[in-house]
């Protein structure tokens, strides 16, 4: 009832955890020192929000820190978290995980994957994907939806998101499937594990 009343469920669980299954329309912005930072810079601060934790213990610090940067529309915790969502048999959805080695290979077969990158300029020019697309997470939901549409990029694009280790991205690609972006896909390890790879990096598709 609250998200059809417009609540946005906030999944303060670890990417992974997110991954494997997740409420539809879920935002993931992980419980740790960095969620306040976050929450803050990509959330409205009237949202009226729902959120979502398999650590209920963890919640009192969870709402100090969205009050802090005020985020003072909570409307409560979902009750169980995920494993009562599945066993009232809700809706539910999961997100890709597509690791730096499947990525280079479909690369290099130019299945038409298309990288995303939400690192911060400074990271992004000290080594990036070749031709990936750049848009720092805090920019995602203001210039991504006018990119795609100058380069005529449809909804189901398969979008495969990067940052330095999975924990941006996660966030990014969370962002990009609640405006429709369905086929966005998490890098875990990120630039970091796939600049680690012996094999040369080859270029995303030049657009």
């Amino acid at each position: 009832a609250q998200l059809d009343a417009g609540a946005l469920p906030l999944d303060l669980r670890r990417p992974p955890d997110f991954a494997t299954a997740h409420l539809p329309g879920s935002v993931n912005i992980p419980h740790d020192r960095n969620l306040c930072t976050w929450a803050g810079a990509l959330l409205e601060a009237d949202t009226p929000l729902l959120l979502i934790t398999d650590q209920p213990d963890a919640l009192d610090d969870a709402m100090r820190q969205l009050l802090r940067v005020g985020h003072d529309a909570v409307r409560g915790y979902l009750d169980g978290g995920v494993s009562a969502w599945h066993a009232a048999d809700l809706a539910m959805t999961s997100l890709e995980l597509v690791s730096p080695e499947v990525l280079r290979d479909r690369l290099a077969a130019g299945e038409g994957v298309y990288v995303l990158d939400v690192r911060t300029q400074i990271e992004w020019d000290a080594g990036h994907v070749p031709d990936a697309f750049h848009v720092p997470l805090t920019q995602l939901a203001a210039e991504w939806p006018e990119l795609a549409d100058a380069h005529a990029l449809p909804t189901d694009t398969s979008l495969a998101v990067m940052c330095a280790s999975g924990h941006r991205s996660s966030i990014g690609a969370s962002l990009l499937r609640r405006m429709g972006f369905v086929n966005a896909a998490n890098v875990p390890g990120g630039f970091t594990a796939y600049d680690r790879l012996s094999a040369s990096t080859p270029s995303a598709r030049t657009l």
